[in-house]
């Protein structure tokens, strides 16, 4: 019998399906993945319970806007192994014991972002964060232990704020954590800072050495991700050669 896992949005893409199936015929794991589009959360929690109660899901990825509430329903249920402090999961799966591990694998992007701009001798005082949901949310927790200052940008009051400004300030690096297209509001070739652009878009050229773009991103999560699920490794180079055959 295969093993089933299921990715949960509310606008399901098919990255994570047709690279999580590469890698399993590739390896002969018996398993399959499947994307999930969930519109409210009554139906989101029914997918939980029956992936609590039931042996059909082996795992679960979740996506915006369902990872704080998928940690909060099963801290309330007292049902994870331990929590994390940034309060939101993107993936879980079944533990030894009955009860569910969760991990937060974005924090694994922050931490690759970190190294970006350090192996580029920038030094980073402030970070504008432009988002107040789980992504700005933890981007703010990972850059505050490090004693980085923060501005966050209300992405609704965007059009207040010139980003393109930003070039004329010391120090500074910028967050995109929300779905916006950004290239609407800021001039991306004449950025002079490290820029780290969350939205995963694939066939979008972003062409400055500066900006770590959101494909390269879920690589990096679902490297990880793959990991949690199957105590199995793969490298980098092995998910860049497969995205070149898949996409």
């Amino acid at each position: 019998m295969h093993k089933v896992f299921y990715s949960i949005s509310k606008k399901p893409g098919n990255f994570g399906t047709k690279i999580y199936n590469y890698f399993f015929n590739l390896y002969n794991i018996k398993a399959i993945y499947k994307a999930v589009g969930i519109e409210n959360e009554n139906d989101f929690y029914k997918l939980i319970d029956l992936f609590i109660s039931t042996n059909m899901i082996e795992g679960l990825s979740i996506s915006m806007p369902f990872k704080t509430l998928i940690f909060n329903y099963l801290r309330k249920k007292d049902l994870l192994s331990y929590p994390n402090k940034f309060n939101s999961l993107n993936c879980v799966k079944k533990d030894l014991n009955n009860k569910i591990k969760g991990d937060l694998t974005d924090y694994k992007i922050l931490e690759e972002f970190l190294k970006f701009y350090t192996n580029m001798d920038l030094t980073i005082t402030k970070f504008y964060i432009i988002g107040n949901g789980a992504m700005a949310n933890l981007s703010k927790v990972f850059f505050e232990d490090r004693q980085i200052d923060l501005e966050i940008i209300d992405r609704n009051k965007l059009k207040n704020f010139n980003l393109n400004e930003l070039n004329f300030k010391k120090n500074i690096g910028l967050i995109n954590a929300t779905p916006i297209h950004i290239e609407r509001v800021l001039e991306l070739k004449k950025i002079q800072f490290p820029f780290l652009d969350f939205p995963v878009r694939i066939d979008f050229n972003y062409d400055n050495p500066f900006i770590f773009n959101g494909y390269k991103a879920t690589k990096i999560q679902f490297r990880h991700q793959f990991e949690f699920y199957l105590n199995k490794k793969i490298s980098l180079s092995e998910i860049d050669k497969a995205c070149k055959l898949i996409f």
